[in-house]
């Protein structure tokens, strides 16, 4: 089962997280607890208030979300496939290729430009290792381009995408497979949603803690997961209430434009957003809409504080009390 927990105050979540803990009196001590995190100061954190709320806290594993999925992919013999399209391996194949760039390459002319005044060859590395972290990326945040790609398909009318299909299929030729992230990704989700029991071979519970964003394949590993294990999805939330639909008033206004472009009927109403949500939270706001789109929680958990006390008035709770309610009230006086 799959079950959101939000908050916004992250002692709010270790509590929930904690009593998610000691509530399984089923719980084995010698299995290991699984957490899912995207930084070791969220380990360290976690660690240090799981083990002032048991006093003895220990047998636990933090992983990135990688890492966490090849373990279990390998616990479900799915091949992983070798380390090929990682992006320290990318880098020195992508440099390798820039050797050979001449000025007759019409494809690669843009490239051409940046690293032929290059005699100590530093431009040839940097732009290299800038293009391997964003092939690194497209495996799973652009699987389906990378996939026209190998069919000689271009996805968008970007001329960048031209030459970078161009190295895709060159690097495919030297790799010798196309078994990259993406497909590993892709046959792991076809491995959990059919009927077979993996209940043995996967852990009970899975908690996902500080992790604020995830590419569309791994939220879809974590649904299909659910269907064998607990998944516990512990996130922060400036807002109690659902803000993917804020807009800044300049996003507002090209969206006007955009409507009477397309021949519709002018869009005269006005979104309420609090200036904040709408101006800093893009990336809370485009995970909430495909935690809304995609996922489907068995239940879901809030603990929402409002940090604001009228007795003792301070700007910043204001401030903070406002996001929570997602609007502008009254200032202070």
């Amino acid at each position: 089962m799959f079950f959101l927990h939000l908050s916004n105050r992250t002692e709010n979540l270790i509590r929930q997280l904690a009593e998610v803990l000691r509530v399984d009196k089923e719980r084995d001590p010698f299995s290991p607890e699984y957490f899912l995190i995207q930084s070791q100061g969220m380990e360290r954190m976690l660690s240090q208030n799981l083990s002032e709320q048991f006093v003895s806290w220990c047998n636990y594993e933090y992983m990135l979300p990688t890492r966490f999925f090849a373990l279990m992919a390998d616990r479900l013999g799915v091949e992983a496939g070798p380390e090929d399209y990682s992006r320290d391996k990318l880098c020195w194949h992508l440099e390798n290729i820039f050797r050979d760039v001449t000025a007759e390459d019409e494809k690669f002319a843009v490239l051409n430009r940046y690293i032929s005044s290059d005699s100590s060859g530093v431009k040839r590395y940097q732009l290299a290792l800038q293009l391997a972290n964003i092939f690194d990326q497209y495996q799973i945040m652009r699987f389906e381009m990378v996939a026209g790609w190998q069919k000689g398909r271009l996805a968008t009318k970007n001329p960048a995408e031209i030459y970078q299909m161009e190295l895709w299929n060159m690097l495919r030729e030297i790799i010798g497979h196309s078994r990259h992230r993406g497909l590993f990704l892709r046959d792991l989700i076809a491995a959990l949603r059919n009927d077979t029991d993996h209940g043995v071979l996967l852990p009970k519970r899975l908690s996902v803690f500080g992790v604020h964003s995830l590419p569309p394949i791994l939220l879809d590993c974590l649904q299909a997961l659910s269907n064998h294990c607990d998944v516990h999805l512990y996130l922060l939330s400036p807002c109690e209430m659902y803000f993917g639909d804020q807009l800044t008033q300049q996003s507002q206004l090209k969206k006007k434009i955009s409507s009477l472009n397309d021949g519709k009927r002018a869009i005269t109403e006005e979104l309420a957003a609090h200036p904040l949500l709408a101006s800093l939270c893009q990336q809370g706001r485009d995970f909430q809409n495909m935690l809304t789109e995609n996922v489907q929680f068995s239940q879901e958990f809030t603990s929402f504080a409002d940090p604001f006390d009228e007795n003792n008035p301070c700007l910043l709770h204001r401030i903070q009390s406002d996001l929570l309610k997602g609007e502008v009230r009254l200032p202070l006086v």
